[in-house]
């Protein structure tokens, strides 16, 4: 059995001035609902009358209510780019070479002023170029002549350090005359010796790397102790 429909009753209003009327004509509730687009609470300003006794007067007539997301006007924000905006710090500044606007807040050169300061010397990670990879030095280092030293050097010395008398990888040969400082003893195997990789770190560790003489190894020779492995 089917259940009987019971529509809902909308009680009378009672609004009282001189626009009153307008909330009963249907044609004017219409037109400044749908046609002006105006919101519920608008068209209440205009009678003047509260926001529930519109919305009755709307139901009252028998009109369809907007859904809440409905937009009622093109609402205009107000720009929030450059000095509007709350985290404005003045723009972006100037390339402190060229004086050209740099894409970023926190650059102080631009791309092309970069490039030229950190070239050669003022560039942090610059190196002399016999120490470069392609120098003078590393060249040499990288040649069949230094090759041929090293192993005749090895040959020489049976590939045991001269300094325990063991021989464990990885071995070196070693320059008495530092290889930079004598670079026509480089391929001289009489300035080269054979040590194993823990003496020949402890020499450069407390003599350093570069420079070094026959003089310090003597010394050094000295002063090592027997090691226990």
């Amino acid at each position: 059995m089917r259940k009987k429909r019971v529509e809902t009753k909308v009680r009378p209003l009672k609004l009282k001035g001189e626009n009153a009327y307008l909330t009963r004509d249907k044609s004017w509730l219409e037109e400044q609902y749908y046609g002006k687009n105006l919101s519920i609470k608008a068209m209440s300003l205009l009678i003047p009358c509260d926001y529930g006794s519109m919305r009755k007067a709307l139901i009252r007539a028998k009109i369809p209510l907007k859904p809440k997301y409905i937009t009622y006007s093109n609402p205009v924000y107000p720009s929030r780019s450059g000095a509007n905006n709350g985290m404005w710090i003045g723009g972006r500044p100037n390339c402190q070479d060229c004086g050209t606007k740099l894409s970023a807040y926190t650059a102080l050169r631009c791309k092309k002023c970069q490039g030229i300061a950190s070239r050669g010397e003022n560039n942090p990670s610059w190196k002399p170029p016999e120490e470069c990879y392609g120098g003078e030095a590393m060249q040499a280092r990288n040649s069949v002549e230094y090759d041929i030293w090293r192993f005749a050097v090895y040959k020489r010395d049976k590939n045991i350090c001269i300094l325990c008398g063991v021989r464990k990888d990885p071995m070196v040969a070693h320059h008495l005359d530092g290889f930079n400082l004598f670079p026509e003893k480089r391929y001289d195997v009489d300035n080269g010796i054979t040590l194993c990789d823990y003496h020949h770190i402890a020499f450069h560790s407390n003599y350093g790397f570069g420079n070094n003489t026959k003089e310090q190894f003597e010394d050094f020779k000295i002063r090592t102790t027997e090691m226990t492995y």
